[in-house]
C-alpha cells in the first residue's frame, strides 16, 4: 500500500503516529510524510526563517529513518485556512500525486487551528481527488483513500478503536 501521513507541522506526525508509519514501513508499504506548515513560529527565541530550516532538517531526518519521502506544502504556521478552495486544490494535488491507499492526519477535533484546518482540507480533498472534471496538475484517482485520524494532544474527544502494536511480543 501507499500510506500518506499528512501533518500540519514538522513533528506532528513523528510524535502522534511515527510508530504507526514505521510499522507500515516494516511491513513493506511505501510511506510518504507531508507537512503543510513550516514550523516557523514554534519557538520564543529562534527567528522564524532559521527555525523553519531546523524543523525541516529534523523532519527529513525522521522520514529517512523509515525511508519515507517527505513533501512540504509551504504554508507558514498559523496561516492555513481549511475553508479555502485554493488550499483544497493544493491538498487535492498532493493526494493525487501520492495516490495513497490510506491517509493518516489530524482529528477534526483538536486544540490547534492549523491541525483542524489540515484535517478539514484532507477530508474534503480526499473525496474531491476522485472527481475527474476537477482539474489540477495530476489526474483524478479511481478510489477515495481511507482516512484515519491521529490522536490529538490531550486526547480531546478522541475514542480510538484501532490500535497499532509495533511489538506484538510485549502483550
Amino acid at each position: 500500500m501507499r500510506i500518506l501521513g499528512l501533518g500540519a507541522h514538522p513533528d506532528d506526525l513523528e510524535i502522534n503516529c511515527g510508530g504507526t508509519l514505521a510499522r507500515f514501513h516494516q511491513l513493506g508499504h511505501q510511506v510518504v510524510m507531508a507537512f503543510a506548515c513550516s514550523g516557523d513560529k514554534g519557538h520564543f527565541r529562534i527567528p522564524p526563517a532559521e527555525l523553519a530550516e531546523i524543523r525541516k532538517q529534523e523532519a527529513q531526518e525522521a522520514a529517512a529513518v523509515i525511508q519515507a519521502k517527505s513533501i512540504w506544502l509551504g504554508y507558514q504556521d498559523g496561516e492555513i485556512v481549511g475553508e479555502s478552495l485554493q488550499n483544497r486544490d493544493i491538498f487535492i494535488d498532493l493526494i493525487r500525486q501520492v495516490q495513497p491507499d490510506l491517509i493518516l492526519t489530524h482529528s477534526p477535533v483538536d486544540y490547534h487551528a492549523d491541525h483542524t484546518a489540515v484535517s478539514r482540507l484532507v477530508v474534503d480533498a480526499a473525496f474531491m481527488s476522485t472527481v475527474p472534471h476537477l482539474k489540477t496538475r495530476y489526474p483524478a484517482l479511481n478510489d477515495v483513500p481511507q482516512i484515519y485520524f491521529i490522536e490529538p494532544y490531550g486526547g480531546m474527544a478522541f475514542q480510538p478503536d484501532v490500535y497499532v502494536i509495533s511489538n506484538p511480543h510485549i502483550l
